[in-house]
């Protein structure tokens, strides 16, 4: 029920006249009359806020101290004072703290937010699907819109904006980046969100995997190498390239480019040793 405070005692007698009625007469009395007044008009409050509900549930339900509140099918909060904190407008609303995060995931139209412990949307009910935080190799939580795949951060913030068709796990290729695919394309996405490697590449190998730090790129059929910076350090000429290391000379690795056949530095640099043609 409504706490009958001082401070809610007073507000009462100013609204009601009867602060000023007590200063013309026996002050004791009126001020009892006050206190058991405001008392009766709290009760009736609380009492009009509850009735607009079809139901109530338990307090404390939820992952909150509050207690959920139905009306014509849609969902909200009430506190332990009978306080409406969240209006009932969504579909939907599940336990706090369920994924992997204090807010509560809510349901609208078929869209998903999130409230916070206040009461407050953080997130706009917008997605077709929120997956949990810290599931993907880092804290924030992905989020799909229209088939197309982004990333969320703990404070609601979209900051990866929902344009890929598929988002890795941070960390699962040799680096620490997630590779991200659109179009058939490939490329990679940095901690911060921002785009390192643009996804125009048909396959990224892993880092670190050809005998060297870089990962190995294939366009349009062609292989070259990205660094670790996503700066394209051998460009994709090339019609095959072996590992480095797997000719005997560690820092050289051989390649196969038409009808020549050669071997390419640590630097990226091309050393043609033959230009015998090769049998097709």
């Amino acid at each position: 029920m409504t706490i009958c405070t001082k401070k809610n005692v007073l507000n009462y007698g100013f609204k009601t006249g009867l602060l000023m009625k007590i200063k013309h007469t026996n002050w004791l009395p009126g001020l009892f009359m006050l206190v058991i007044s405001a008392q009766i008009f709290a009760q009736e409050e609380s009492l009009k806020t509850l009735k607009q509900f079809d139901r109530i549930y338990d307090f404390g339900a939820n992952g909150i101290s509050w207690a959920m509140v139905e009306s014509e099918n849609k969902f909200g909060f009430i506190d332990a004072n009978h306080k409406l904190i969240v209006e009932p407008k969504y579909d939907r609303i599940f336990v706090f703290g369920s994924n992997g995060i204090s807010w509560a995931k809510v349901e609208k139209n078929g869209k998903f937010g999130f409230i916070d412990s206040q009461g407050r949307e953080v997130v706009p009910p917008i997605y077709d699907r929120v997956f949990y935080f810290g599931s993907n190799g880092i804290s924030w939580a992905k989020v799909e819109k229209g088939g197309k795949i982004g990333f969320i951060n703990a404070q609601g913030v979209e900051v990866v904006p929902t344009v890929y068709d598929r988002i890795y796990n941070f960390g699962a290729n040799g680096i620490s980046w997630a590779k991200v695919e659109k179009g058939g394309k490939f490329g990679f996405i940095n901690s911060s969100g921002i785009e390192v490697v643009a996804p125009i590449y048909s396959r990224i190998f892993d880092f670190g995997t050809c005998g060297i730090s870089w990962a190995k790129i294939e366009k349009d059929e062609k292989y070259g190498f990205i660094d670790s910076s996503g700066k394209e350090i051998v460009k994709p000429i090339y019609d095959r390239i072996f590992d480095f290391g797997s000719t005997g000379l560690s820092n050289y690795a051989k390649y196969m480019k038409g009808n020549k056949e050669g071997l390419i530095d640590s630097n990226g640099k091309e050393v043609v040793f033959s230009s015998a043609n090769r049998k097709k």
